[in-house]
């Protein structure tokens, strides 16, 4: 199995919509998560050679699979910042998603090619997102920036 397959899949999607950039225009920018079905579901046991999956039988299935994130920064090539969210939040990626992270309103028209964002341990200024306020607390006391509980 590849390694970067089992890794949570962070979708930046949106982009500056019915914008002119010609003209100055803006729109909005939305950021979301999800777990990939790896991580919302299983990892199966490969049934064969080159199938995604483990070799050697087993699967794996979460029960939750909590992540801190933030520090999100959009940027130009030059450094200039669009926009900006240092907020940290804990979302369970074993949630089916996506799941909104934050959303941008009158970001300028142009070319944002420095999109940023950071997983670092939860502290107290940590937000709750879409996981629990059990999961937040546990996040919280330990330091953790990523949480995984399930069985294989």
């Amino acid at each position: 199995m590849k390694l970067g397959r089992i890794a949570i899949i962070i979708a930046m999607l949106g982009g500056v919509v019915a914008c002119d950039d010609a003209n100055g225009g803006s729109g909005n920018l939305e950021f979301t998560v999800y777990g990939e079905d790896f991580i919302e579901q299983e990892i199966p046991a490969a049934s064969s050679p080159g199938e995604e999956g483990f070799v050697d039988g087993w699967s794996v299935q979460f029960s939750r699979f909590l992540i801190c994130l933030g520090n999100i920064t959009v940027a130009d090539q030059g450094g200039d910042v669009g926009a900006e969210l240092e907020q940290f939040m804990v979302f369970d990626m074993h949630r089916p998603g996506p799941h909104s992270v934050i959303g941008f309103g009158d970001v300028g028209a142009q070319r944002w090619d420095r999109v940023s964002f950071t997983i670092a341990p939860a502290n107290a200024n940590t937000e709750v997102a879409n996981a629990t306020e059990a999961d937040l607390e546990l996040m919280r006391n330990n330091a953790y920036s990523v949480y995984a509980e399930g069985t294989a």
